[in-house]
């Protein structure tokens, strides 16, 4: 069996493949600052539309 250092290694491995495929893959900044954009597009149309109907 594994010793305790031996399994800390291998988890921090697979972990940082995992995040290492994520970022590959999916890059999730590249989607939070797509959101921001939408939630900020989507702020000024609806502030526009109120300006509209005062």
């Amino acid at each position: 069996m594994l010793g305790p250092t031996a399994r800390r290694l291998l988890f921090a491995i697979v972990f940082a493949l995992l995040a290492g495929l994520l970022v590959a893959f999916v890059n999730p900044v590249d989607h939070v600052k797509a959101d921001l954009h939408a939630d900020t597009h989507g702020l000024r149309h609806s502030l526009r539309l109120v300006e509209h109907d005062l």
